[in-house]
């Protein structure tokens, strides 16, 4: 005999990803109707000077405006992902933990827009003209894909403030008992290891472009033990 309940899930489970999916897909259209001055943007904020976008083939240009509008999708509809997952696994949560993922949605929203500017104001900067003085150092003119230009400042944008999420959810996980505060203080030193790494694998390969990323990161982390120890205190 069929379980009810597994199929009255999995029909809510397919019901809020197509939500999803339609999501994705609205944000997506419009996100082609502002590829074309997001493209121009980007290029005069970030391009360093002496840069040239090229165009290396016949449809690279429609292949970019296509990458610059999911990004648009992904980014926009985020928050409708987050209340759509949080609604799929809200019954079987106890109502303290209904509470603080609820409450940590602007957050959410805070840290991941706050990252993505961190990323296009101060770090994306540095190392396009790092990256440009490398070539020009070694006798190489810079002509730069445009696709491949803007799939790096988007994704690494994109990447930027999903890590930022990082202290989030180290806050969630102190806050529902599934970590404590003098656990995230024994494992300080390879969490310091990880965002270094992840900011390593984020940034060109140099030190400063390293550092500007995992010092934020490392100031975030810290904050959010602050803030989860404050917690603790008052809960005992």
């Amino acid at each position: 005999m069929v379980d009810k309940p597994v199929i009255s899930h999995v029909s809510e489970l397919r019901s809020r990803l197509i939500i999803i999916f339609l999501a994705l897909i609205v944000f997506f259209i419009i996100g082609l109707f502002f590829a074309n001055p997001v493209i121009s943007k980007l290029s005069t904020d970030l391009l360093p000077d002496g840069v040239k976008l090229v165009s290396l083939a016949p449809v690279e240009y429609f292949y970019a405006q296509l990458k610059v509008a999911l990004i648009i999708g992904l980014v926009l509809s985020s928050p409708i992902i987050f209340f759509q997952v949080f609604a799929f696994i809200k019954p079987a949560l106890r109502r303290k933990e209904k509470t603080i993922l609820w409450s940590s949605l602007p957050v959410f929203i805070i840290l991941l827009f706050g990252g993505m500017a961190f990323c296009y104001f101060v770090f994306l900067k540095l190392a396009l003209s790092f990256l440009a003085y490398l070539a020009v150092s070694g006798g190489v003119a810079n002509l730069w894909s445009i696709n491949r230009f803007l799939g790096f400042a988007l994704w690494t944008c994109l990447g930027t403030g999903l890590v930022f999420e990082t202290p989030l959810v180290v806050f969630m996980l102190a806050k529902l008992g599934v970590v404590d505060t003098r656990q995230l203080g024994r494992a300080r030193p390879y969490v310091y290891v990880l965002i270094f790494i992840l900011a390593g694998l984020i940034t060109p390969p140099d030190v400063v472009t390293q550092l500007m990323l995992g010092i934020p990161m490392v100031i975030l982390f810290e904050i959010s033990v602050l803030v989860a120890r404050m917690f603790e205190k008052k809960a005992s």
